[in-house]
């Protein structure tokens, strides 16, 4: 993505913090309006997990599962 959101339909982000991962993702209506749901997971930085991605993956399956909408295509995010 260039950063021209225009005719982007979807955006998800991240804060990854020391004991939480938070993931948003917005959703842009038909009528132009943006809506959000917003999903927490732990963050995964220490000991035995060692992977900060661990806890965002579970962030966006926690998505996945709160709106039906396909974040993930052969292990890799789509949004």
């Amino acid at each position: 993505m260039t950063g021209d959101l225009t005719n982007a339909t979807k955006l998800c982000i991240t804060d990854v913090g020391s004991t939480t991962t938070k993931a948003i993702l917005f959703r842009r209506g038909e009528d132009g309006t943006w809506t959000y749901v917003r999903r927490e997971a732990p963050t995964t930085v220490e000991r035995p997990y060692e992977d900060v991605s661990i806890g965002v993956t579970q962030a966006f399956r926690a998505l996945e599962e709160a709106t039906g909408e396909t974040l993930f295509v052969d292990a890799a995010p789509v949004v």
